[in-house]
């Protein structure tokens, strides 16, 4: 390797990894904070890079010498550096540009339109960077050139995740952060300028890179970039709300906040989409009070909030003795309070309240406050992974182990008064199905919003006349509300049509943390409201029988076979390698996303926290990667190494459902450090794969750009079909443990097809 390619090298791979984040969450906000968006960006993302590589590979063949790759290289690093700019700020203008109703839910038909406009230019030049740099690199021993490149772009990944993480928990916003990846970037290429070696177009690229250095840095330390941040986020903020101001705004390490008023009426905005409004005593008082009187006598309370501060004043107007608020995202506290009502301010300077920011469930592994009467979880529907983290049975049944005897938890969904159509009936009944195993009793009360009463004492009740009873006999004091509203929040009548309905057109699903079947038919709800045409398909494939997608496995593989065996001798180690690096980009990508998952299901979504999994598994897949090129100095790249590796990266993908059971039981610090190891090994198997697969094709081919960028476009194809597959339809379809076991069998075909090409004499296979 050609050292003073090694700093530019890294400074690539913090960029790549660095930008990627940055456009997802600039996505999520575009796109209202909808997870489901994650798995279709990524298939954007790997689909152009794997297009780019393949260009870089026939653009490489044309240039005759290592100086001219080295000057395309350099090009196409300046370049990302402008895609990623002028991508942030057209994701800002994007809603404006395209004239989106206020309170319109994109769907994701729209996100792949926008995917491959904004997103897909960028990720086009990361992969076409790739062959340019391992011929820039290419040394005397050039059949390990593909490897090291490999393996230095993944630890440049590892820095940029960790940057991306850092700078989160700072609140800093995305062009702060583009400009610190940029002024990496740029200082990194900054020698090409030195060497007297070198063409006069390198020294020239060499000093702007300089130039542009020096800008960068000025902008920075004058406060320019940040202002141009603030300024631009204003813009996006006016298409979300054209007719407020905003008056306040905050970056956290969860989410972008927006806090806009019009006529002394206040809307927070988290990533995009409405949160809470206030003040607008007429919609929290009536939900607060609804809630306290299903239960005698509460005294000890447990709300699980996302900006609940509205329903404080109604709640702390029953005798109570204590109020715990849990709050995920610290800073809308903050943010809020400022703006709040006289009452609301009051009731936040409450003695019997408590205001505790942190996760829920990190909250209920660790609480030590005791048993409560009631548990309020006042969350958002569950339409994204993190959301459904306090719908899922795993989560009641934590949460039961904190009420008092004949204690009740309550919960709500947007709901409707007569009519639920087929994907809002599924939702609300596999609910009532969950809470259902987890307590003796469960009552439903549909109105605007349907609200789910759980206990295991018949406590709860659909009687307005009960219910008003509760409540005068409490002597609430409260001049907003009047206990004959009782009459219209609950109707028995209402609630027997509401079962009927939901037994007529509901489909029941156990909601778990291994199986969010909600997040699937929040895909549904999503798409009905959007009329999101590819987004109600993938929808109902999620409805698809487990049998069905092993079928489909089987299939796959069968094609696999024929491509194989149907070309020229000569040309089976080839097919071979792309077959199973493809199906390895898959097999990581989809590891990556399952850990993440059950990551987030067990120690919260903390985006700082689920940065350290992307560190991990980039840790793993270098940690990896250089001990094979290591040993690849002395030894040549085998197909029995390749097939054992393969092999126990499959017997590791079959054992994760009982990696992360352990986990699960041990909870805590212990378990998150299982699920991070597990993460970490996951990253070493596929990057251990690459270095030796493309070893093993270069002593072969003798053609280092062929090798590399064929064996690139594969591996982030497959990474692409992983990141559809496991975001989209294999977890909510199959759940972790299939999921696990269908990725094991591919990974177990892979090897069984370098069987197979190995078997042939050196000259054929070659």
């Amino acid at each position: 390797m050609k050292r003073n390619m090694i700093p530019a090298l890294l400074a690539l791979g913090a960029l790549a990894t660095g930008g990627q984040v940055l456009a997802l969450r600039e996505f999520m906000v575009v796109f209202a904070g909808n997870e489901l968006s994650l798995g279709l960006l990524f298939a954007v993302w790997f689909v152009g890079i794997a297009l780019g590589a393949g260009m870089g590979a026939r653009l490489a063949r044309k240039l005759n010498t290592s100086e001219g790759a080295r000057l395309a290289f350099c090009l196409c690093a300046l370049t990302m550096l402008v895609e990623l700019v002028l991508m942030l700020l057209f994701l800002r203008l994007w809603r404006g540009i395209w004239q989106l109703e206020i309170g319109n839910l994109p769907g994701m038909e729209f996100l792949l339109a926008s995917g491959l406009l904004l997103l897909a230019p960028l990720a086009l030049t990361v992969g076409l960077s790739f062959p340019l740099a391992c011929k820039a690199a290419r040394d005397e021993v050039h059949d390990l050139t593909v490897g090291r490149v490999y393996v230095l772009e993944s630890a440049g990944a590892i820095a940029g995740a960790l940057l991306c993480t850092a700078m989160a928990m700072l609140g800093r916003g995305g062009l702060v952060l583009a400009g610190a990846l940029g002024l990496t970037l740029t200082l990194s290429l900054m020698p090409q300028a030195w060497s007297k070696s070198y063409g006069r177009a390198l020294r020239w690229l060499g000093g702007l890179a300089g130039l542009l250095s020096l800008s960068i840095l000025g902008l920075w330390t004058s406060g320019q970039l940040a202002a141009w941040e603030e300024a631009s986020t204003e813009i996006r903020y006016a298409n979300l709300s054209p007719d407020g101001r905003r008056v306040a705004w905050a970056a956290t390490p969860y989410q972008f906040l927006d806090l806009g008023e019009q006529t002394g009426q206040f809307n927070l905005y988290a990533d995009g989409k409405t949160v809470t409004s206030f003040p607008d005593p007429y919609l929290h008082r009536p939900r607060a009070h609804l809630v306290m009187v299903q239960h005698p006598a509460a005294k000890k309370i447990l709300l699980f909030g996302s900006a609940s501060f509205g329903a404080l004043p109604a709640m702390l107007a029953h005798p109570i003795q204590r109020l715990d608020l849990v709050e995920l995202d610290p800073r809308t506290y903050t943010l809020l309070q400022p703006y709040l009502d006289k009452a609301t301010r009051t009731s936040l300077k409450d003695p019997r309240l408590h205001f505790i920011p942190g996760d829920p469930r990190r909250f209920l592994s660790r609480s030590t406050t005791g048993s409560y009467d009631l548990i309020f979880v006042d969350a958002p529907e569950p339409l994204t992974t993190a959301g459904n983290r306090v719908f899922t049975l795993e989560f009641y049944a934590q949460a039961k182990r904190h009420l008092a005897p004949g204690g009740l938890l309550a919960t709500r969904l947007p709901g409707s008064t007569s009519f639920h159509g087929k994907s809002r009936a599924s939702l609300l009944s596999s609910q009532r199905e969950t809470l259902g195993k987890v307590f003796a009793q469960v009552l439903v009360v549909p109105g605007t919003e349907t609200f789910f009463f759980a206990s295991d004492s018949k406590i709860a009740s659909d009687d307005p006349a009960l219910l008003a009873t509760r409540y005068q006999k409490r002597q609430v004091q409260d001049s907003l509300f009047s206990p004959r509203q009782f009459q219209m929040l609950v109707d028995p009548a209402r609630g027997r049509d509401i079962l009927a309905q939901l037994k007529e057109r509901g489909e029941s699903r156990l909601n778990t943390d291994s199986h969010p079947s909600s997040v699937s038919q929040g895909m549904a709800v999503w798409s009905e409201r959007s009329d999101d045409g590819l987004g109600r398909a993938l929808a109902y494939a999620t409805t698809c029988p487990p049998w069905l997608w092993f079928v489909g496995l089987t299939a796959l593989m069968t094609l696999a076979m024929a491509w194989l065996g149907l070309g020229r001798r000569e040309h089976i180690r080839w097919r071979a390698s792309l077959i199973a690096i493809g199906v390895l980009g898959a097999a990581g990508m989809t590891l990556e996303l399952l850990l993440s998952f059950a990551y987030q299901a067990l120690a919260g979504s903390l985006f700082q926290e689920l940065g350290l999994l992307v560190a991990a598994f980039m840790g793993g897949l270098v940690l990896a990667g250089w001990a094979v090129n290591r040993r690849l100095r002395g030894r040549p790249a085998s197909p029995a190494s390749l097939i054992l590796t393969l092999l126990a990266l499959a017997v590791f993908s079959a054992c994760l459902p009982l990696l992360q059971e352990i986990a699960f039981t041990l909870a805590g610090p212990a378990g998150r450090g299982i699920l991070l190891l597990a993460t970490g090994i996951a990253g070493a198997g596929t990057g251990a794969v690459f270095p030796l697969i493309s070893h093993w094709n270069t002593r072969a081919e003798q053609d280092l750009i062929k090798v590399a960028g064929g064996l690139d476009a594969a591996d982030h194809l497959g990474a692409a079909a992983g990141a559809f597959a496991a975001g989209l339809l294999l977890l909510p379809s199959l759940g972790q443990t299939f999921s696990s076991l269908w990725i094991a069998l591919a990974l177990g075909f892979a090897a069984f097809a370098i069987w197979l090409a190995g078997r042939l004499p050196q000259s054929d296979a070659g």
